[in-house]
């Protein structure tokens, strides 16, 4: 079940990427521990949350 809820997450993640317009990539926020956010940085720590949580699990299982 973690498996294929974490394959769902990725798809309808895709799906909303997709459907972003060029200005919606220009867009900015502010995060409360980093600053300016924008769509960009999001992305770099999302396409990094999988394999940071498979690595998580190999350590715990101990296959680091």
């Amino acid at each position: 079940p973690s498996i294929e809820a974490f394959r769902w997450a990725r798809e309808t993640t895709a799906q909303l990427l997709e459907r972003m317009t060029e200005e919606d990539w220009k867009r900015t926020g502010k995060h409360s521990e980093r600053g300016r956010y924008t769509p960009e940085d999001w992305l770099n720590v999302y396409a990094a949350h999988g394999p940071d949580h498979a690595a998580q699990i190999r350590r715990a299982r101990g296959n680091a």
